[in-house]
C-alpha cells in the first residue's frame, strides 16, 4: 500500500470513528464577538479616524503590523497584502477552501498592541459575500506558553458590505489570528482587515493656532483635548509652500513659535511625549503671511479698505498706500497710512496698492488696483432719442458737461450751444455726424472725453429704458442664431412653461425673467449695439438646471464665449456639470471688447431632465447696482412679522389681523420672490405696497382657501398685472374679491377645454366679468354675494376669454326667444343653463371638420350662432363679440353642433353656468364626468341666502365623485382625506355660509400654527368654539395632539368631540376618525369603543333631516355608503353558513388577546367568551335570542357594547304552490318546510311534493334574521290522463315574443311556474297588437291543449278573451291548431287543439285582449302519452305504411287479420275515422322532420 493510500485510509477511519481532533489551543472560555453592519459613511470608516486609531502596516513611533501570513495561500493574484493596503477595492482570497481546510490569517505586531475592534469586508467586486465568515473566531498568541488563546467567537448572516467586529473587551495582542471558522461557500476572502485601537488610548481633540503671521510675531499652539494630557504634549511646527507638502521647522518644538522667515503656510503637530496615548493631532493650515487685500469700490470718491487675515487684535500693524502711473514704479501717498483710504480725483487712471507690515520694515503688498475713470454715453445714438452722459469709475465727484459735434470721428469737435446737461437728444441736422461729451472734473480740472458716436436715423434702435436690459427682452434681431434640443426657446419661463427656479445658496429661488432651453442648445447674440450704444458692457445671470428636475438626469454643462467677428471665439466660462439640485452658478461676463456673445449648453450624454435656464440674465453697465431688500422695506420677512405679532395680544384687532394676513401672504409667496417682483418695475412695487397695506384685500386673500392650482408666486404676478390696468377699481369690495379670485384661479394655466392653445388672460377675464356685471348680464344676485373661495370656481371657467362673453350673449338670445320675451326683459330664472339644451350626447364627434372653417360656410355659421355683433343688435353697446374662424382651433359653437360624450357635456355645463357668474366645476366619476352646480336655498333672501351644491349630468352620485384638482377651501386635501372627496364641498360651503365665524376661526388657526403644541391646542379649541365644524381647526388640533404626544385616552375623547361636531358631514368625519385618530388608539377595548361611537354617528347621519343638515339627502347617502363599506363591526354572527350560530370577532380584534363578552338578554347578563377569536352559542342560547334583545358583544375593558341587530323574519310572500309541478315556486334555500310544524327541512332545487299533502313553509333563521312565521300550502294527486299529460316547465323555453314591458314582466315569466308574476306587452297603447309568445320544447311532443292563467292582480289589461294556438315544424312557419274564446276574469282558461299535433314549437296568440295589451300569469302545456300506438303494423317504425293501413281500415279496405286498430283513436274523440288518419299523418310528418334534423346534425358532427 503506497503512502497516499495509507493517508486516505487513515483519514477515512478517523471520519468513520468520529475521533475528536487534537486541540492545539489553550482551553480558555471565549466570549461573544459582536458583529454589526457599518455604513461606508460612518466616521470610523474615514481616513481621519484611521490616522490614529488604525494599527498601521507602516513603521512609526508606536505599535504597527510587522508581518502577516495565512494557512492556505491565495487564489491567483489575490495576494494577502491586499487585505492590509487600506483599499476596499482590492482583496485577498484564499487558495483553498470548500470545507477542505479552515482558513485563518495571522497578524504579527512589532510589540504588544491593544485592540478592541476590527473592520472587515469580503471582496467587493462581483462576488461580494463569497468567503464571509458566518462564524469568526479571534485568537491571541502567548509567546511564553507558545499557545493560542481563544478571545472571542461571533456568528452573523452573510454580509456583502462592511462589518464592525467588536471584541468583548480591549485585548493586548502579540499576534492575532482571524479564523474563518464557518464561512460562506467554505471559502475565505477579505478586501481589508482594519484593526482599531480603543478610543481611550488615542490622543483626541483639537489644536489651533493664534497670533499674527508676520516676521517677528509669535504664533501659539492652543489645544483642547478630549483624550490625553496637555501637560505631556510635544510640539513640532511645520511650514509648506503649497498647503499640501509639509516640512518640519528645525528647533521649532515648543508651544510658541516666533516667525523668522516668511513662508506661505504654517501648522503645528502635537503628540504625547510619554507614548501613553497614540497618534498625532494637526492644526489647520495657517496662512504664512499677512494677506493684503483692497476691498471696496475702486472708484474716485469711494473708500477702500485694507483687509487682512490671521491677525492678533493686540498686535500693531503698519499700513501704507502707494500710487503709480505705470503700475511698476510706486510712490508712497503722503499721510495715507491708515486702514482706510478715500480715493481722490487725482488718482484717476492711476494704479494704487496697499502695503502691510508687522515690524514697519518688511512689507507685504496687495495686487495693483487701477482706478479707471472715463466718460461714457448710454442709449441709442439716433435722431430724437435721448443719450445719457455718465462718468465711470467715480462717485461723489463733481464735474461739468459739454456736448460736442463733428463731421468725422477723428475730426475737430465743436461745442453744441446750451448742451451742458447730463442728457442730450440729437437733432435731424446732426444725422450722420458724430457726437461726444466732454466731462471736466471740478476738483482737478481733468478733461474726460467719451468715444465719438455716429448719429443714426430715428428708429434705428429701440430706446434705452433703464440701467439694464433682460436677455429675454433683447430684440429678436439680436439673437442671430439659436437651436434647442426640444420644443422652443422659452422666454421668462422654464422649459415646462413654469416659473424659473434655481438652487441659490442652498435654497430654492424663483426668477421672473430669463430663458429656458432644453439641452443641447446654442444661442448667439450680436451685442455690439448693447455695448456701444447702450453702455451695457457686462452680462450677468444665474446658470443652471431648473430646480424642479432635482438630481435626475446627467446634468448639463454651460460654456460661454465672446467674439469680435462671430468666427473666432474665446471661452470665458465653463460651469462644469450642473443639475437641478446643484448650486447654480452666477456669472459676470465682461463685454467691453466683444461684439458677439455665445451660450452653448451640452446635454452631458443623456438628454433627460436637461432643462437648462439662464435666470435673471441681464445686460448692464459695469456701474449698475442690483436693488436690495433694503429698497423695499414695506415687505418684511416672516420672522419680522412674527416678532411684531409677538408684541400684540388682541387677536381680534385690525392691527393684529393685518400683520397676520401680511405674514400669510409673504409666507405663501416667498420673501425673496416678492423682493424680486417689486424690483422688476415701479408698477409691481406699487401693486405690492397697496396690497400689503389694504386690510380688506389681505383678508380676502387669507381666507381664499388653503390650496392653489399653480403657484403662489404666479398669483402675485397676476396681482401686479391686474393692478397695472385696474388700480382705480380697488375701492370696490366686489372688484377686490374678483382681483383675489383671479390671483388664485390664474396661478396656473386656464384654457379652453377643447383647445389648450387658447389660454386665459386674467386682465381680459376681469374686464369681461366687470362689464357683464355692471350691465346686469350675470346672475348678479348670486355673483355679487360670492365669497372668494366660491368666486374662484367662476373665474377658473375652462374657456378662453372671448367665448365667455359670446356664450353669455348667445344663451340670453336663445333663452329670450324660448321664453317669448325681449332680450333685455329676460329674467334670471328663464335662462337655459343645461348643456343638453344646446348639444347632444354623441360619440364619433369631430371638431376639426373642414366645414367649420372654410370661407364659404362662415356666413351661415356666423348667422346661426351669432358669432359677431350685428349693426341692428340692440345690445351692441354691451357686448363686443367677434369669434374668429381658426382652422385647427375648435370653438364652443362647434361643440354645440357636433355634440360630445359625458366629458364635453359636463364641461359645457360648467361653461354655461360660469358665463353667468354661477360657480361650477367638473367632477370625475368612474368612467364618467359630471359637474357641480352652485345654488341658493332661497334666492329671495339675497345676501342671507344659504348656498348649496348639486351634481348635474350625474351617474354615480356623491359617493363616487372626485375633484381632480382644488376642492372648495382645499378641504379634502388633508393627508388623512381618502377616496372620492367631493362630499367635502358641502362642509366647506357650510363654513362659508357662516362666513363671519369662518373668518374668526381661520384667524385663530393661523395664530395657532405659530405656537408650540400646548398653546396651539388652546387656540385650535378657541377656533372650534367659534365654528365647531371648521376642518382647518380640526386638522391643526390633530397635528398639535401628535406633537404633544397625547395618549390613547386623549384621542378617544377627541374622537367624541369630532363626532359631536361633524356627524352630519359623514365623509369628513369618518376620514378624520379612521385615518387620523384611529391609528393613535392603542388598546383593542378603546378601538371597540371608537368603532361603536363611529357607527352610532353614521346611523344618525343616515336618517338626517333638514333640521340637522342643509342638504340631508347628501348626508344620508354618504352615511349609508360608509356604513356599507367601512369595517366598523366588533363582531359578526349568522344563524346559517360556515360559521352558523357563532360569534366571530372582527380581524382588527384578533391579535391583542383581549377577552370578549356577549349577552342574549339585552345586557342584563354577560357571558365571558374568553380571549378566543370566535365562540359558538349553544342550542339553548340560540333558542333564547329575540329581536327585542338582539345580540350584544363587547370587549373586556370597553365602555360600550356592539349591537348585532337580530331581525324578525316575516311570513313567506310571493310563493306559489304549483300543483302541476309539485313544487313551491319561489322557495329558495333560505325557506324551510314541515308537515308536523316541528321538524323543518330546507328547500332544495329537488324538493317536490307528490300526492295529497299540506305543508307549512317559513323563512328559516338566516344571517341575523330569526325564523319567520309559517304559511300553509296544499298539493293534490296528479290527475293527468294519457290524452292530457302536463309538460313540466323545465322542458319549455321561450322562443320569441311580440314585446315585453321590462325584465320584471318578460315573456319568461309566463313559464316560471309562479302565478304571482306576469308577462305584459309594452305599455304604449296599441303598440303591440300581435300579443304572442312562441315556445320551444326540449323534444317534440304530441300537443293536445294549453292552459292560460290571466294576471291575478290589478286591472284586466292584457287578459286574453280570445286565444289561438299555432304549431310549427321549424319555429318559423306556423299553422293554427286551435282557438278559444273566454270571459274576462281571473280563472284559468284552456285551448284544446283541433287535433293532437306532434310538434316542437308552439305559439300562443291573444287575438283579443283587455285594452289591446297582452298579459299572462302562466301558460301550461299538455301532451298525449303512449304515442307508440301509432306503430300499427308493429314493425318498430311509425311511417307512411302505418298511415296507409289506417286509411284502408277507415275506408273499409280489408287488411291482414293480425292488425289491431282498437287503439287508433288518436284524436281522442271516441271514433276511429279520417281525423285519426290526419293526426297520424301529422305526427309522421313532424317526426320525419325531427329525424331529418337529427340526422343532419349527426352527419355534421361526424364530418
Amino acid at each position: 500500500m503506497n503512502l497516499k493510500k495509507t493517508i486516505a485510509l487513515g483519514l477515512s477511519t478517523l471520519m468513520t470513528l468520529q475521533i475528536t481532533p487534537l486541540n492545539i489551543f489553550a482551553d480558555e472560555t471565549s466570549q461573544e464577538l459582536t458583529v454589526s453592519s457599518i455604513s461606508a459613511n460612518d466616521p470610523k470608516m474615514s481616513s481621519d479616524y484611521w490616522q490614529n486609531h488604525r494599527v498601521s502596516t507602516n513603521s512609526d513611533d508606536y505599535t504597527y503590523i510587522s508581518g502577516y501570513s495565512n494557512n492556505a495561500g491565495q487564489y491567483s493574484t489575490s495576494y494577502l497584502k491586499y487585505a492590509f493596503d487600506g483599499n476596499w477595492s482590492t482583496h485577498w482570497e484564499t487558495g483553498n477552501g470548500y470545507g477542505t481546510v479552515t482558513n485563518y490569517v495571522d497578524v504579527t505586531f512589532n510589540k504588544t498592541t491593544k485592540i478592541d475592534r476590527i473592520l472587515y469586508a469580503t471582496r467587493q467586486d462581483g462576488a461580494k459575500g463569497k468567503g464571509y465568515p458566518t462564524t469568526a473566531t479571534i485568537y491571541s498568541y502567548n509567546s511564553e506558553t507558545d499557545t493560542w488563546n481563544k478571545v472571542a467567537v461571533g456568528s452573523s448572516s452573510v454580509s456583502n458590505s462592511y462589518v464592525l467586529m467588536t471584541l468583548p473587551q480591549a485585548t493586548d495582542f502579540e499576534k492575532l489570528r482571524f479564523e474563518f471558522t464557518v464561512a460562506n461557500n467554505g471559502w475565505a476572502s477579505a478586501s481589508e482587515f482594519v484593526f482599531l485601537r480603543p478610543d481611550e488610548t488615542v490622543l483626541d481633540g483639537n489644536v489651533t493656532i493664534s497670533g499674527t503671521s508676520a516676521i517677528g510675531k509669535t504664533l501659539t499652539a492652543n489645544d483642547t483635548l478630549t483624550v490625553g494630557n496637555s501637560k505631556n504634549l510635544g510640539y513640532q511646527w511645520q511650514y509648506s509652500d503649497d498647503g499640501t507638502v509639509w516640512t518640519d521647522i528645525e528647533n521649532a518644538t515648543d508651544k510658541n513659535y516666533t516667525i523668522t522667515q516668511q513662508k506661505s503656510y504654517y501648522r503645528v503637530k502635537i503628540y504625547d511625549k510619554t507614548n501613553e496615548y497614540y497618534g498625532n493631532l494637526y492644526s489647520d493650515s495657517y496662512n504664512g503671511s499677512i494677506v493684503a487685500k483692497i476691498t471696496g469700490s475702486l472708484k474716485v470718491g469711494c473708500v477702500v479698505t485694507a483687509e487682512t487675515e490671521y491677525v492678533n487684535p493686540e498686535d500693531t500693524l503698519y499700513y501704507k498706500w502707494q500710487y503709480s502711473a505705470d503700475g511698476t514704479t510706486f510712490t508712497d501717498i503722503p499721510s495715507a497710512t491708515s486702514l482706510k483710504y478715500t480715493v481722490p480725483a487725482s488718482m484717476s487712471n492711476k494704479y494704487i496698492r496697499l502695503g502691510i507690515s508687522g515690524n514697519n520694515k518688511d512689507y507685504i503688498y496687495s495686487d495693483n488696483a487701477f482706478i479707471s475713470v472715463s466718460a461714457v454715453l448710454s442709449g441709442p445714438c439716433q435722431v430724437n432719442s435721448e443719450i445719457l452722459a455718465q462718468i465711470k469709475g467715480a462717485e461723489n465727484t463733481e464735474y461739468t458737461y459739454q456736448w460736442q459735434v463733428s463731421d468725422t470721428a477723428d475730426g475737430e469737435f465743436t461745442d453744441i450751444s446750451s448742451a451742458t446737461s447730463a442728457k442730450y437728444t440729437p437733432t435731424e441736422s446732426q444725422l450722420n455726424k458724430y457726437i461726444r461729451v466732454l466731462l471736466t472734473v471740478t476738483e482737478t480740472g481733468e478733461l474726460l472725453y467719451s468715444q465719438p458716436r455716429l448719429v443714426s436715423d430715428s428708429g434705428t434702435y429701440p430706446d434705452r429704458t433703464g440701467e439694464y436690459m433682460y436677455i429675454s427682452d433683447v430684440p429678436s434681431s439680436a439673437l442671430i442664431s439659436s437651436s434647442v434640443g426640444y420644443s422652443t426657446l422659452k422666454y421668462d419661463t422654464n422649459v415646462e412653461d413654469g416659473i424659473i427656479a434655481l438652487k441659490v445658496n442652498g435654497q430654492k429661488k424663483q426668477f421672473l425673467k430669463g430663458l429656458g432651453a432644453h439641452a443641447p442648445a446654442t444661442l448667439v447674440y450680436d451685442v455690439s449695439y448693447l455695448v456701444n450704444d447702450y453702455g451695457y458692457d457686462t452680462f450677468t445671470g444665474y446658470l443652471g438646471v431648473d430646480y424642479s428636475k432635482g438630481s435626475n438626469g446627467n446634468g448639463v454643462i454651460f460654456n460661454i464665449y465672446t467674439s469680435q467677428d462671430n468666427s473666432t471665439w474665446t471661452q470665458v466660462k465653463n460651469t462644469g456639470v450642473l443639475k437641478g439640485d446643484s448650486e447654480c452658478q452666477y456669472v459676470t461676463i465682461d463685454l467691453k471688447n466683444a461684439k458677439y456673445l455665445k451660450f452653448e449648453v451640452s446635454s452631458n450624454g443623456d438628454k433627460g431632465y436637461d432643462h437648462s435656464v439662464i435666470a435673471n440674465g441681464k445686460f448692464i453697465s459695469s456701474d449698475y447696482k442690483e436693488p436690495s431688500a433694503s429698497d423695499f422695506k414695506f415687505i418684511k420677512t416672516v420672522s419680522q412679522y412674527e416678532s411684531e405679532l409677538a408684541g400684540l395680544s388682541d387677536y381680534e384687532s385690525e392691527t393684529y389681523r393685518k400683520i397676520l394676513y401680511q405674514k400669510n401672504f409673504v409666507e405663501r409667496t416667498g420673501y425673496d420672490f416678492l423682493i424680486t417682483l417689486a424690483a422688476e418695475n415701479e408698477n409691481n412695487r406699487e401693486a405690492l405696497e397697496w396690497f400689503l397695506d389694504d386690510f380688506e384685500a389681505l383678508d380676502y386673500y387669507a381666507n381664499a382657501g388653503n390650496t392653489i392650482l399653480g403657484s403662489y408666486e404666479k398669483a402675485a404676478m397676476v396681482l401686479t398685472q391686474l393692478y397695472k390696468n385696474y388700480s382705480l377699481d380697488m375701492s370696490n369690495s366686489l372688484y377686490k374679491r374678483m382681483f383675489v379670485s383671479l390671483m388664485f384661479s390664474h396661478a396656473g394655466s386656464i384654457y379652453f377645454w377643447a383647445d389648450s392653445t387658447k389660454t386665459s388672460n386674467p386682465v381680459r377675464r376681469y374686464a369681461i366679468y366687470k362689464k357683464l356685471y355692471e350691465n346686469g348680464c350675470l346672475v348678479n344676485s348670486v355673483f355679487e354675494n360670492l365669497t372668494v373661495p366660491e368666486m374662484r370656481w367662476v373665474m377658473n371657467s375652462i374657456s378662453d376669454d372671448n367665448q365667455i362673453e359670446w356664450l353669455n350673449y348667445y344663451v340670453r338670445k336663445k333663452s329670450a326667444a324660448k321664453a317669448g320675451v325681449a332680450f333685455d326683459e329676460l329674467e334670471d330664472n328663464q335662462l337655459i343653463l343645461n348643456s343638453y339644451s344646446y348639444m347632444g350626447y354623441i360619440t364619433g364627434y369631430n371638431y376639426y371638420l373642414d366645414k367649420y372653417y372654410t370661407d364659404e360656410n362662415k356666413a351661415s355659421w356666423t348667422e346661426k350662432y351669432h358669432l359677431v355683433n350685428t349693426d341692428d343688435d340692440t345690445n351692441d353697446d354691451i357686448y363686443d363679440i367677434n369669434i374668429p374662424f381658426e382652422s385647427g382651433h375648435p370653438k364652443l359653437w362647434i361643440v354645440f353642433e357636433e355634440g360630445a360624450v359625458c366629458g364635453g357635456i359636463s364641461k359645457v355645463g360648467v361653461n354655461l353656468l360660469t358665463a353667468f357668474g354661477i360657480p361650477s366645476v367638473v367632477i370625475g366619476q368612474p368612467g364618467h364626468a359630471a359637474y357641480l352646480r352652485y345654488d341658493l336655498d332661497d334666492p329671495s333672501k339675497g345676501e342671507n341666502a344659504l348656498a348649496k351644491w348639486s351634481i348635474w349630468n350625474d351617474v354615480y352620485g356623491w359617493t363616487k365623485s372626485e375633484r381632480g384638482d382644488t376642492l372648495l377651501l382645499g378641504w379634502g386635501a388633508q393627508s388623512w382625506a381618502k377616496g372620492y372627496r367631493v362630499s367635502y364641498v358641502p362642509l366647506a360651503q357650510a363654513a362659508l355660509n357662516d362666513y363671519d365665524n369662518f373668518q374668526k376661526a381661520e384667524d385663530l388657526v393661523k395664530i395657532a400654527q405659530m405656537a408650540d403644541s400646548d398653546k396651539a391646542i388652546e387656540l385650535y379649541r378657541q377656533a372650534l368654539e367659534i365654528q365647531n365644524f371648521n376642518l382647518d381647526a380640526w386638522d391643526g388640533l390633530i397635528t398639535a395632539y401628535k406633537s404633544a404626544e397625547k395618549t390613547s385616552a386623549d384621542y378617544i375623547e377627541l374622537a367624541k368631540e369630532i363626532i359631536s361636531a361633524l356627524t352630519y358631514f359623514p365623509q369628513p368625519m369618518n376620514d378624520m376618525l379612521q385615518n387620523a385618530i384611529k391609528p393613535e388608539i392603542s388598546s383593542e377595548a378603546d378601538i371597540a369603543d371608537f368603532n361603536i361611537m363611529t357607527l352610532t354617528a353614521l346611523k344618525s347621519a343616515s336618517v338626517a333631516t333638514s333640521t340637522e343638515s342643509l342638504q340631508p339627502d347628501i348626508c344620508k347617502t354618504m352615511a349609508n355608503y360608509i356604513l356599507g363599506n367601512e369595517n366598523l363591526a366588533i363582531a359578526t354572527f349568522s344563524f346559517d353558513g360556515e360559521n352558523a350560530n357563532t360569534i366571530v370577532l372582527s380581524d382588527q380584534f384578533t391579535t391583542g388577546g383581549t377577552e370578549f363578552l356577549y349577552s342574549i338578554d339585552g345586557g342584563e347578563n354577560w357571558v365571558n367568551a374568553g380571549n378566543n377569536n370566535s365562540h359558538k352559542l349553544t342550542d339553548e342560547e340560540i333558542s333564547k335570542i329575540t329581536a327585542d334583545n338582539d345580540l350584544l358583544v363587547k370587549l373586556q375593558g370597553a365602555s360600550s357594547y356592539y349591537t348585532i341587530d337580530i331581525k324578525a323574519s316575516s311570513a313567506p310572500s310571493g310563493l306559489y304552490n304549483n300543483d302541476n309541478e309539485n313544487k313551491v315556486i319561489g322557495a329558495t334555500s333560505k325557506y324551510q318546510w314541515s308537515e308536523d310544524g316541528k321538524t323543518w327541512t330546507n328547500f332544495t332545487d329537488d324538493t317536490v311534493f307528490e300526492g295529497d299533502r299540506t305543508i307549512s313553509v317559513r323563512i328559516g333563521a338566516n344571517g341575523t334574521s330569526l325564523a319567520g312565521s309559517s304559511s300553509q300550502y296544499s298539493f293534490t294527486t296528479d290527475t293527468d290522463t294519457d290524452d292530457r299529460s302536463y309538460i313540466s316547465i323545465s322542458n319549455v323555453k321561450v322562443l320569441s315574443y311580440s314585446s315585453a314591458q321590462s325584465d320584471n314582466e318578460s315573456a319568461s315569466k309566463s313559464i316560471d311556474g309562479n302565478i304571482n308574476t306576469i308577462w305584459h306587452t309594452t305599455y304604449t297603447t296599441n303598440s303591440d297588437l300581435n300579443r304572442f309568445i312562441a315556445y320551444e320544447f326540449n323534444k317534440p311532443v304530441l300537443l293536445t291543449s294549453i292552459d292560460y292563467t290571466p294576471r291575478q292582480t290589478g286591472n284586466f289589461n292584457g287578459v286574453f278573451t280570445k286565444c289561438s294556438v299555432y304549431t310549427s315544424k321549424d319555429g318559423t312557419n306556423w299553422t293554427k291548431a286551435g282557438t278559444a274564446t273566454w270571459a274576462s276574469d281571473r280563472t284559468k282558461k284552456t285551448v284544446n287543439l283541433d287535433i293532437p299535433v306532434y310538434t316542437k314549437y308552439v305559439k300562443v296568440v291573444g287575438d283579443e285582449a283587455g285594452a289591446n295589451f297582452g298579459s299572462a300569469a302562466m301558460i301550461e302545456f299538455y301532451e298525449r302519452l303512449n304515442s307508440d300506438n301509432y306503430d300499427i303494423n308493429k314493425d318498430n317504425s311509425v311511417d307512411n305504411k302505418d298511415v296507409a293501413l289506417l286509411l284502408k281500415h277507415v275506408i273499409g279496405i280489408d287488411t291482414s287479420s293480425d292488425i289491431s286498430f282498437e287503439n287508433a283513436d288518436f284524436n281522442g274523440d271516441g271514433n276511429i275515422d279520417m281525423l285519426d288518419v290526419i293526426t297520424l299523418k301529422n305526427y309522421i310528418d313532424n317526426n320525419a322532420t325531427e329525424e331529418t334534423t337529427e340526422t343532419t346534425e349527426t352527419t355534421t358532427e361526424q364530418q
